[in-house]
């Protein structure tokens, strides 16, 4: 398993969140490929920490099918399957229309002023053709609206998914390959919010997840 070399600071108070947290950052930009091995010894002796916390973390991550767990075998990061693809896909498309109609009865000039300001953001992350600014702005958009709809609840489910979308994303095709459909598609979501028109928002909010959707599956196969 390739760790980088350069070690981050690292406190040992709450180590478990501290190596998850980094864990999660791995499996997001592709440090930790899909059926890679992972060796607890590794990791420990790169935190500067026992195995206990790096196990605890793994069986976190196991947990949430992000690792799995071989008996006898090996702990290897999970593929990334068109079987889960079909079933996340959908849901984290579905959350997000959720998160819109939630937010839909708050939403205001002064909102509509900030959707168009991080839609600009991400126009010019696309100019600048990192990957990372571009996948930062585009969530930056989206969280806006899931912040507005202020459910916790909510939030915690599209969280919760979010690594595995991703993952997918990042491993399969990365951002700045992706056109600037998006953007347009955000500037459409903002017209119908601004036009109170709900269910064209949030048709609007659907398709603009299935592209990605249907691009994973194309690459999957």
């Amino acid at each position: 398993m390739p760790v980088p070399k350069k070690k981050n600071s690292f406190v040992r108070e709450n180590a478990r969140d501290r190596i998850l947290h980094q864990l999660y950052q791995w499996l997001i930009d592709g440090t930790l490929k899909p059926e890679e091995r992972i060796y607890d010894e590794e990791l420990s002796e790169y935190f500067n920490v026992s195995r206990t916390p790096v196990r605890e973390a793994l069986q976190v991550l196991s947990q949430k099918h992000l690792v799995e767990v071989l008996p006898s075998k090996c702990t290897r990061v999970a593929p990334i399957t068109i079987e889960e693809t079909q079933q996340t896909f959908p849901l984290y498309a579905d959350l997000h229309c959720l998160a819109l109609k939630f937010a839909f009865p708050h939403v205001d000039d002064k909102f509509i002023k900030h959707l168009e300001e991080l839609n600009h953001k991400l126009m010019k992350a696309f100019s600048s053709q990192s990957s990372q600014a571009i996948q930062s702005a585009d969530r930056d958009f989206h969280w806006a609206i899931i912040d507005l709809a202020n459910n916790k609840y909510l939030s915690g489910m599209i969280e919760e998914l979010e690594i595995h979308i991703y993952r997918a994303e990042n491993y399969f095709f990365a951002y700045k390959e992706r056109s600037l459909q998006s953007v347009s598609d955000h500037q459409k979501i903002i017209r119908a919010l601004s036009e109170k028109n709900l269910q064209e928002a949030t048709e609007l909010m659907y398709q603009n997840w299935l592209l990605n959707y249907q691009g994973l599956l194309e690459s999957i196969k």
